[in-house]
């Protein structure tokens, strides 16, 4: 299997992604190192790289930004899908 990479912008904080991580991963083991990510997933290896964006401003909104890379090496494209599930489903922010 090949390698493939998602990317994807979030509003939030390193603080706040790092703080949210364990219940994406768990039970994988990860290791933060700089901006970067690095977990086994079942035998399979998962990067991800942060990159710190500018705030994004609407008014006096203030809303940091936040740009992951994926790096998925050795998954099954369906592996991938429920990851991306699992990822967007802890992070979902709402308002209402």
């Amino acid at each position: 299997m090949a390698e493939r990479r998602i990317t994807k912008t979030l509003a939030l904080t390193r603080a706040d992604l790092l703080r949210q991580l364990p219940a994406v991963l768990a039970p994988a083991a990860y290791r933060v190192d700089g901006d970067e990510i690095t977990a086994s997933v079942e035998g399979r290896n998962l990067i991800m790289e942060l990159l710190d964006l500018d705030v994004s401003r609407m008014g006096r909104l203030a809303l940091p930004q936040l740009r992951l890379i994926f790096t998925f090496t050795d998954w099954r494209q369906a592996d991938i899908d429920a990851f991306m599930r699992r990822f967007e489903r802890v992070y979902r922010r709402g308002g209402g």
